[in-house]
């Protein structure tokens, strides 16, 4: 009879480890899946001829025509920073990379948002602007180094730049 109520007593407290293990793994999956599933954003604001006071990139050759400029906003909606680049402009199949802008790359804090302008291809049809994201860490120095350690060691390698387009644009 002791013996019973011992093993059932075992046996309750064995279901509630498991249980709360498997919640807070489910509850960790999630939070990673979640946050992480966000994209950031490039919406098309308008054209211009005028950027002044604008964050703006150019092609890397300077034979490419262009007609004004673009007007672009990311948008972060997930809860990290981000460190951006203006990636290349693809009209058809066809990229013309950027260089880096003239106030160099920008910063994208969780929650915000960034307006800059690309030189407008001269074109008939659609084009797309892309934006390369680094998520970008604030860690401290020690940290850091153990963070590039295990970078080096190949034992963490899961932040890699992100790459978003904006919806296609007609000219």
């Amino acid at each position: 009879m002791r013996a019973s109520r011992c093993l059932t007593t075992i046996m309750k407290r064995k279901s509630l480890m498991v249980a709360c293990v498997t919640l807070i793994l489910v509850t960790t999956v999630w939070l990673f899946t979640s946050s992480s599933s966000k994209i950031p954003g490039v919406i098309f604001l308008g054209d211009t001829n005028d950027v002044t006071g604008i964050l703006t990139a150019s092609y890397e050759s300077s034979n490419v025509t262009h007609s004004g400029f673009a007007i672009l906003r990311a948008d972060n909606l997930t809860g990290r920073d981000f460190l951006c680049y203006i990636g290349p402009v693809i009209i058809g199949a066809q990229s013309n990379k950027m260089q880096h802008s003239r106030t160099g790359d920008f910063r994208l804090p969780a929650g915000a948002s960034v307006t800059f302008a690309v030189p407008a291809p001269d074109v008939r049809g659609t084009w797309q602007c892309g934006l390369y994201l680094f998520p970008k860490r604030h860690l401290s120095r020690w940290q850091f180094e153990m963070y590039r350690l295990a970078q080096r060691c190949r034992l963490y390698d899961i932040d890699k730049p992100w790459f978003t387009m904006s919806p296609e644009i007609q000219r």
